[in-house]
């Protein structure tokens, strides 16, 4: 079975594997998009055009303008697709051997050797750091030259930050943590075991809306 892999698919994992099967291996639900989906979507685009164009950002949202503003001038890439293969070969986002993959909100190259990775959130402030993990891997493998990836979460209902600083010379310990979690994920295909894991998430599922799950809080 050809399984391709991101940060959240992995965390769907961890949060429910009967959830992750339906999602990622029938994909037999639809995701569904609910009010505060689409506020983040729209919160993305309009930093994206902001970043990217110099498209000023719609009133509602300009309150955030000295958030972006730094970015003006400085070399950059925004919604930044990423992917390797199975090998950790860089390669196209759609290649069919693609197996890890990630978005780069904001990427922004600080010297030679070092960038600032940004990952906007418009949720609960909830950092997990394996998530910017990945990502900075991924830089690693597409731009041999960074050594450096400060990473960062922007909360925008917070207007707070959350850091953390990754090093290449950490790069096999941090593959080694990713490829324990994705090691899980093969150990149960191969068992055929994917069980459910009632939690507070269940109401928001969409396995259980369009499914059912009699496991489900």
């Amino acid at each position: 079975m050809g399984l391709s892999f991101s940060h959240t698919a992995l965390k769907d994992f961890v949060n429910c594997p009967m959830a992750f099967y339906h999602k990622r291996i029938l994909k037999d639900v639809v995701f569904v998009q609910g009010d505060a989906a689409k506020w983040g979507e729209t919160v993305h685009k309009a930093f994206e055009d902001r970043i990217r164009l110099g498209t000023p950002l719609p009133f509602t949202l300009d309150a955030y303008e000295p958030l972006l503003k730094p970015f003006d001038g400085k070399k950059h890439r925004v919604e930044l697709q990423m992917a390797v293969n199975e090998k950790l070969e860089p390669v196209n986002w759609f290649a069919p051997d693609a197996w890890l993959r990630g978005i780069a909100d904001v990427l922004v190259w600080l010297d030679d050797s070092t960038v600032w990775l940004g990952d906007w959130k418009t949720g609960k402030r909830r950092p997990d750091f394996d998530q910017l993990k990945i990502f900075s891997l991924l830089v690693w493998q597409h731009y041999p030259e960074i050594q450096t990836c400060n990473t960062s979460f922007i909360w925008v209902k917070d207007k707070k930050i959350d850091s953390e600083v990754f090093k290449r010379e950490k790069s096999n310990e941090l593959w080694s943590q990713v490829m324990g979690k994705i090691r899980r994920v093969y150990a149960a295909v191969e068992a055929n075991n994917f069980p459910a894991n009632p939690t507070g998430l269940c109401n928001y599922c969409d396995v259980k809306r369009q499914k059912g799950c009699v496991y489900a809080k």
